[in-house]
């Protein structure tokens, strides 16, 4: 074949035409683009960590909507294979992997093998749903279960395998406290680990940088956050005194990489490890010596590459990653400084210092050198694993205890299934079952800053009116519309979020009151904590950090003097695993990091000068304060309302300035976002096309002709409900005499009355039939379930408000009725397998929509 034939023919074995194929991200650094899910028959690659695609495998998507979460899972949960590296550092996510995969193998044929874990249903013959598959990978020999892909003897004699196998790591491992004498204590035992560590990454560096021309590359890794900060500390002390009389730009250069940081800042720090080529093969192009300063943050996830090491001992495992992360291609010669902390010890210490006891002896026994160091490289760790057979059991001795976890069972996954209802007593936090249960995990909460916020005030100044001014109803709008972004997350220990708020709460209001000693920048204008620059100023009682749950729905709203009567003891139990979005006014951010001293406003995704993440992170929202009352109209370019509220209101309650979010057409998740469109089309249109790309769908996965009927007519009569005259005086449709399926206007809420057209689509669908489909294959169910759950509703509930054709009674029972579908569909198809019959629809009918936006440019 030519090279055009062979790159047409792969296209085609991908699903592909003319486009590429698409490249996704699903990981805190990263906004997903979201290109995977456009096309369910082509072929996609997705790079993400344990939590964002193992809480969308099992419906609970982090960060996503409950109307999206089953479009998720089921593309995740069937045609998939996960490659799940570095699969000894997640024995609890490999052992769910291969329960879904075992589990999807089975067929669900009775309630005993419902106990006993299968995951699909009896319907799901002829190879439909496409089947899930996992491949753990693993270098390092240990904790995995089953097959695990590894090197074979071809690989290992690979010339550039072979040179990272035996790469040159000098290592020598030195006592913290042989040099102290009598009892000392923990405090006094971490400035001694600090020095150490600062004072042999120094000498390193020096005797380097007088040896060789290149400029080296230090990495020092810390245990603890607190001493990787000062560490960085004094080596900055250090550099700044050293060249003092020299160019900045001859100077060392420091690099600070640790957990806790806000996403935007550590986009910013990735960047900064690309300049100073300290990732990847980017070392040739490093322009000045560099220490990098590193917590666990930089031992896996991140392909860093030092030319020499200096670090505390940690478990067997840490090391590995570790000692990988230095020389990593096996091309130089590197030095390697162990700092063994013997007494620095915390919680477990009997535990942790005999793990440090059994990681120093299996270093002791790695191959010397003729000057004693330990040779470290990756071919050497590995052979500990095998020879002599005593090695392995102190691997185990020396390797932090797996976690304990949860059994996954169908029961559990029904239970996350039903995405539709808002709360379910039997539907826990997926957490345990991605990551486990470790005792030494403390609480997360995740911190967000905004600079506007769903509040209001009256031109009078009255303080109580602010805060009633903020309802429930109106919070939970906005926080739908403009959810926390991945960019401006920052996650840290709940303790440390609860001491961070206390101190910044009590400087806002010192600074309310007069009592501090605030600057105002040239302009007068104060930017600090009690500022009025947006608008509303901040008093005693204004609301200044509101707390979301894992959905992004509002539990509680905090004022200054609500946190101000509260210990950090008491805020954490409300903060423990939560989201915080606060006031920016608030400050206490530097770099990414918390910092209770600051009171500087931290950059907001709201602010123009977000920068060049702006547009890739959060390109499709914008949040802005306008005078007076906007028009519900989409803009030319494909913006549109999907939020507003007054913002500032006069004394005679009419609004001088309002807060809007606005979403790019076809960003919305919601049915009303995508409802509007830059040019209204006509519902029979739009269900034409509609069944067209479920054509198109059907061909390229290779349907039968039953399934594909089935598809198309779902398709082509998914939106009936919007003929209603309810949704189309809502929308402000034309009055022609033909039904709209898209219009220009956002809608009128208050009409809509909550009416829900996939309610009346199937209702209609059950009454006039579907394009001759047979009422009594189970096809026939199957489309009406496919109509009724097109934009995430009936798993198992759906909505009955503003149905004008039934009486409340009979839509109850219908309601019912489609309810119990759902249940005996997910038990024929499974739960991702009804997801994924799902998706296939809503895949087809954003096609559709997308084609509209396309020819209305």
């Amino acid at each position: 074949l030519s090279k055009d034939e062979t790159l047409a023919s792969v296209r085609s074995a991908l699903g592909l035409n003319r486009e590429k194929l698409p490249i996704s991200t699903l990981r805190g650094q990263h906004a997903d683009n979201r290109e995977w899910m456009v096309n369910p028959a082509a072929s996609s690659i997705i790079v993400g960590t344990v939590d964002m695609v193992g809480s969308r495998l099992l419906f609970s998507g982090y960060g996503v909507s409950r109307r999206m979460r089953p479009f998720v899972a089921g593309l995740l949960g069937c045609d998939t294979l996960v490659m799940l590296d570095e699969a000894h550092l997640a024995h609890p996510f490999e052992r769910l992997l291969r329960a879904i995969d075992k589990g999807q193998r089975l067929s669900l044929t009775d309630g005993e093998s419902r106990v006993n874990g299968a995951f699909t249903g009896a319907a799901t013959g002829g190879g439909l749903p496409p089947p899930f598959r996992t491949l753990p990978l693993s270098a390092t020999p240990g904790r995995t279960t089953g097959e695990v892909f590894r090197l074979n003897d071809d690989d290992r004699r690979n010339k550039e395998v072979r040179a990272r196998l035996d790469g040159c790591k000098n290592l020598t491992i030195e006592s913290l406290t042989s040099d102290l004498k009598g009892k000392i204590t923990f405090s006094q035992q971490k400035t001694h680990l600090v020095n150490k560590l600062t004072e042999k990454a120094w000498k390193l560096m020096e005797d380097k940088c007088s040896t060789f021309e290149n400029h080296p590359g230090i990495l020092i890794y810390c245990d603890l956050r607190e001493i990787a900060e000062k560490v960085k500390e004094n080596l900055n002390k250090k550099v700044k005194k050293k060249f003092r009389k020299q160019a900045e730009k001859d100077a060392w250069h420091v690099i600070l990489f640790v957990g806790g940081r806000r996403v935007y800042e550590r986009q910013k720090a990735a960047r900064e490890l690309q300049e100073y080529g300290l990732v990847g093969d980017t070392a040739a192009s490093r322009c000045k010596p560099v220490f990098l300063v590193a917590t666990s943050a930089g031992e896996v996830g991140v392909d860093l590459d030092a030319d020499h090491m200096v670090c505390d001992l940690v478990a067997w495992e840490r090391m590995v990653q570790r000692l990988g992360r230095v020389n990593r291609r096996g091309t130089g010669t590197a030095r390697v400084v162990v700092i063994d902390q013997e007494r620095l010890q915390g919680k477990n210490l009997d535990e942790k210092a005999e793990r440090r006891k059994s990681v120093r002896a299996l270093l002791d026994a790695l191959p010397r050198s003729k000057s004693g160091e330990c040779q470290a490289s990756p071919g050497a760790l590995a052979c500990l694993a095998y020879n002599p057979p005593d090695h392995r059991e102190k691997i185990g001795k020396a390797t932090t205890p797996v976690p304990l976890y949860p059994a996954l069972t169908r029961p559990l996954i029904d239970d996350w299934a039903m995405t539709s209802l808002e709360d379910h007593a039997g539907r826990p936090e997926v957490r345990p079952w991605l990551r486990g249960w470790d005792e030494a995990d403390e609480p997360q909460t995740s911190v967000i800053w905004r600079r506007y916020l769903p509040l209001y005030f009256r031109r009078t100044g009255d303080e109580v009116d602010a805060v009633k001014a903020t309802r429930s109803r109106s919070l939970h709008a906005f926080f739908t519309s403009a959810p926390p972004q991945t960019v401006e997350i920052l996650e840290t220990e709940t303790s440390r979020v609860a001491d961070w708020l206390k101190e910044r709460t009590t400087k806002c209001l010192e600074i309310i009151s007069g009592t501090s000693d605030a600057e105002k920048d040239n302009d007068g204008v104060d930017d600090a904590p009690g500022s009025t620059h947006l608008l509303v100023p901040l008093t005693y009682d204004s609301p200044i950090a509101f707390i979301l749950d894992s959905a992004n729905r509002p539990v509680k709203l905090l004022t200054l003097n609500e946190i101000k009567d509260k210990k950090p003891k008491d805020l954490e139990p409300i903060l423990s695993g939560k989201q915080l979005v606060v006031d920016a006014r608030l400050g206490g951010l530097t770099d990414g990091l918390l910092d209770k001293k600051t009171d500087e406003e931290p950059l907001t995704i709201e602010n123009d000068e977000w920068g060049e993440l702006h547009d890739s992170s959060v390109g499709g929202l914008t949040i802005k304060i306008e005078e007076g009352v906007p028009d519900n109209n989409a803009d030319h370019d494909g913006w549109q309302n999907v939020y507003a509220a007054p913002y500032k209101v006069s004394a005679e309650g009419e609004a001088e300035s309002s807060l809007i979010i606005r979403k790019r057409g076809g960003e919305g998740e919601g049915e009303d976002a995508r409802a509007v469109a830059r040019k209204a089309q006509r519902l029979d249109d739009h269900q034409q096309w509609a069944g067209e790309e479920a054509a198109r769908i059907a061909d390229a996965l290779g349907l039968d002709e039953k399934n594909k009927a089935m598809l198309i007519a779902a398709a082509r009569h998914h939106d009936d409900g919007k003929a209603a005259h309810r949704w189309q005086r809502a929308f402000n449709a034309k009055e022609n005499g033909e039904p709209y399926a898209k219009t220009t206007s956002s809608p009128n809420q208050q009409i809509l009355n909550g009416y829900r057209h996939e309610f009346k689509s199937t209702l209609d669908a059950q009454k006039r039939g579907l394009d001759g489909l047979n009422r009594d294959d189970p096809c026939f169910d199957l489309a009406l379930h496919l109509i009724a759950a097109h934009h995430g509703h009936a798993r198992p509930a759906i909505g009955i408000e503003g149905c004008d054709d039934l009486p409340p009674s009979a839509a109850e029972t219908a309601a019912y009725k489609i309810a119990v579908r759902f249940a005996r569909l997910q038990r024929e198809w499974g739960p991702w397998g009804l997801a994924w019959w799902e998706a296939l629809l809503r895949a087809a009918d954003q096609a559709a929509s997308r084609r509209l936006d396309k020819e209305s440019v």
